[in-house]
């Protein structure tokens, strides 16, 4: 009865009306960004400018999402729910998860983690996902990922889809050889020595040689078992990490296949979790998060680099330490045709049941699982629904008010 009554009073009092000027204080105010309550802009949506419509600036604003979800996510949910608390990736979707070769075996899993967390409500992380999956398109239905999120969330098995088995089915060599030819694509041999391409536009040299020097060096401690060709800076124009600092690394193995030699190393800075503005996550987050989205590897670390000012002062900043991610599936967030709908539907509904199945791994899985058994997960499909609506609805009018 209590979530049929939210339903109810958020159905009456729709969180568009909110969030295009009619706050409950009465107190909204117009930005660059759009129109929104007074509650949420202390953050304000990121890269309005650049985006080509909701779906990047959706992937671009994982931090005004949890902080609009700590203002507006009990207007959808019983308290009960939102005290399940546990890991979530932070900012999932189908860009995010991808076959990884770790601890030398092919594994489905989430490769970005710098939003991720800890104690942050369960629920909210397949509400972030199915937000992501109709930004792209409406085409695929929410039930099917609901479902496919519960199957998941109750240990249930699924078969991956045929494109993604087929890459999970590759030996670790074969996966090592699409490594090696990711390398030499971003690379050249000048004069005996194997170089990255600078395009000055994502790859460019370190111009500081003392950074240039501590770079390399710290790539070199870090990969014991290769030898570190070359390094450059990196840098991107949008995204959600766009302000990280980073470095890419060529590396060579010691001992490998004359295919399978050459890899690329990644540095990224890591900054603050979106998750923070939901809440504030303790100091050991991220390792916590690595710990247990991937597991001891060494080729995934948690890297502490000190950089010294002209005033003899320091600055700890916290990288991570990672392999150049391969995406090998074309239709992420992008559909150009029916047969790329038809491959983002199936990998949708894995995602989803990937996301519930990782929570299922957890103590605080069990204690949603259990929760949502005495509910009507319709009704609270339905909450879902028009969350994610409410949401989507305020990023498009933020999009059509900046061509205004």
């Amino acid at each position: 009865m209590r979530n049929i009554l939210r339903l109810k009073l958020v159905s009456l009092f729709s969180i568009s009306s909110i969030l295009l000027g009619h706050s409950l204080s009465g107190n909204a105010t117009m930005t660059c960004d759009g129109i929104y309550p007074a509650q949420t802009q202390r953050v304000a949506l990121q890269q309005l400018a650049i985006s080509k419509g909701t779906s990047q600036l959706l992937r671009s604003n994982a931090l005004h999402f949890w902080q609009w979800n700590q203002t507006f996510a009990n207007l959808f949910f019983s308290e009960d729910i939102l005290a399940i608390k546990g890991f979530v990736v932070g900012d999932p979707h189908n860009g995010n998860f991808a076959p990884t070769l770790i601890n030398n075996s092919i594994k489905w899993i989430s490769v970005d983690y710098d939003d991720g967390g800890k104690k942050i409500p369960l629920i909210l992380d397949f509400v972030r996902y199915l937000s992501s999956v109709k930004a792209v398109t409406d085409e695929v239905k929410s039930k099917d990922l609901w479902d496919a999120y519960l199957d998941g969330l109750n240990g249930k098995q699924r078969m991956a889809p045929n494109f993604v088995q087929k890459l999970l089915d590759m030996t670790t060599e074969e996966y090592r050889q699409l490594q090696n030819k990711k390398a030499l694509k971003n690379s050249e041999e000048i004069n005996g020595s194997w170089k990255l391409i600078i395009d000055e536009v994502e790859n460019f040299q370190i111009s500081d040689s003392k950074t240039q020097i501590q770079i390399h060096n710290k790539f070199q401690e870090l990969l014991l078992n290769m030898k570190v060709l070359d390094v450059v800076g990196r840098q991107k124009d949008s995204g959600g990490s766009k302000d990280a600092a980073r470095y890419l690394a060529l590396a060579k193995r010691q001992q490998s296949e004359k295919n399978s030699e050459f890899v690329l190393y990644e540095m990224k800075q890591k900054l603050d979790s979106a998750v923070d503005e939901y809440e504030l996550q303790d100091a050991d987050n991220f390792s916590a998060v690595l710990d247990f989205f991937i597991g001891k590897d060494e080729n995934y670390q948690q890297v502490q680099i000190i950089n010294k000012k002209q005033n003899n002062s320091s600055q700890v900043q916290t990288f991570l330490l990672r392999p150049k991610q391969l995406y090998l599936i074309d239709v992420t967030n992008n559909i150009s045709n029916n047969k790329d709908l038809q491959k983002f539907k199936e990998l949708s509904e894995f995602n989803a049941w990937y996301i519930g199945y990782k929570q299922h791994q957890q103590p605080a899985g069990l204690k949603l699982q259990m929760a949502l058994q005495s509910k009507d997960t319709d009704i609270v499909l339905i909450n879902i629904k028009t969350m994610v609506k409410q949401y989507l609805d305020l990023l498009e009018a933020a999009l059509k008010n900046k061509k205004h």
